[in-house]
């Protein structure tokens, strides 16, 4: 639902803007924070492959989605980065190519600086195994520390830092010096959210941040006119970045919000083995750290769309399953009530169930039978 300022109605005060990868990593190179080498394609050529080439779009999963390829030369370079300026059937059509460097591996962790919605403070989140499963990992694994926004990175967060990442003594030194930069960026830059996953520690003893994503205080707007101006997408996509959520818009009859991209792309594929189609993959993303409000607002994004049956599947580990039940039942009422399936597991899941209708709502803890009654509901309303 909109205001005539065509503003959300409802809306906090805070809008979004949520950077590419390329460019989240050249605001923090500027702050001394290391960065795989590299440019834009066509722009970029290396004189040393394999390379690594990937698609810059707004949104997480782009690796299970085959957004990021291994290029052995420039031949394959240049035909790797046109399939992805098309896009496909799983991934839209990139607003540009990045071309890196490949790191030499030896572990990949996890880094986050975010505004909690609920204390309005900075959160430290720290995580030892990185990458696109970091989402599956158990509650008790994660570390998260509140952070006063006057003190700085304190020293007992960089030696709990450490130790959560497994790393061994020898390594404080340079995670205290990337929290340091990670932490003065996220200040300056006025970052809602500042995510290095992941993080790589290479076999010669670095610490570089493979991938990163920044999510902007638009409000902070004229503090920053370097700030690159970002590119929408649809309204719907809009709206869900509005919310701090990622979203794509599909033409299918299934709208499916999860609590993370490698989530929503194992929903997706698994809708679509099925015979469903897909009108929506939204990630909740940063919305889920914002607060009830953040939620409601993409899922009447989602609602807006029409679909015949909105699926949720989702786990939270730090973020309230109940706020999440009370946002879905609000955004029905705000805007119009669709058959319901969730599969809502994690923090506080008993009383979301208990928040969720059972009479619009069908709850689970099984994700093949959730997405088996999400395509059985679209397909009679195909043939309706």
């Amino acid at each position: 639902m909109s205001s005539p300022s065509g503003r959300p109605a409802g809306a906090p005060d805070r809008t979004r803007l949520q950077l590419l990868e390329h460019e989240a990593k050249a605001i923090l190179a500027a702050y001394g924070v290391r960065v795989p080498a590299g440019g834009l394609w066509p722009d970029a050529r290396s004189e040393c492959y394999p390379v690594m080439v990937k698609a810059q779009l707004p949104q997480g999963g782009r690796g299970r989605r085959g957004g990021v390829r291994v290029a052995k030369d420039a031949v394959e370079l240049d035909a790797a980065a046109s399939e992805l300026l098309k896009g496909s059937d799983r991934l839209p059509p990139a607003r540009t190519v990045l071309v890196e460097e490949r790191l030499e591996i030896e572990h990949e962790l996890y880094l986050a600086l975010l505004m909690d919605g609920g204390s309005g403070g900075p959160l430290l989140v720290v995580h030892s195994a990185g990458g696109v499963d970091v989402e599956d990992a158990a509650p008790d694994v994660v570390l998260t520390l509140r952070l006063s926004p006057l003190a700085g990175m304190p020293r007992f967060a960089v030696r709990q830092a450490t130790s959560a990442l497994g790393l061994p003594r020898s390594l404080e030194g340079s995670i205290a010096e990337l929290l340091d930069r990670m932490w003065k960026a996220f200040v300056a830059e006025d970052c809602l959210l500042l995510e290095l996953n992941p993080v790589v520690l290479t076999r010669g003893r670095e610490l570089v941040a493979a991938d990163a994503r920044m999510v902007l205080d638009d409000s902070a707007l004229a503090r920053h006119p370097a700030w690159p101006r970002s590119e929408d997408g649809t309204p719907f996509e809009a709206s869900c970045a509005e919310a701090g959520a990622s979203g794509t818009e599909l033409d299918g009859e299934i709208a499916i919000v999860s609590s993370g991209a490698g989530l929503a792309m194992a929903t997706l594929d698994l809708v679509a083995a099925m015979g469903g189609r897909a009108r929506c993959v939204v990630d909740l993303g940063g919305a889920v750290f914002m607060g009830e409000q953040a939620m409601r607002l993409a899922l009447e994004a989602v609602l807006e769309l029409r679909p015949a049956v909105l699926l949720v599947n989702c786990f939270f580990q730090l973020a309230r399953c109940d706020l999440l039940a009370s946002a879905v039942t609000q955004a029905q009422s705000a805007t119009v009530s669709v058959p319901t399936v969730a599969r809502i597991r994690g923090n506080r899941a008993a009383d979301a169930v208990r928040i969720l209708d059972p009479s619009s709502v069908l709850v689970t803890e099984d994700l093949r039978s959730a997405c088996a009654e999400a395509v059985r509901v679209s397909l009679a309303n195909r043939q309706a």
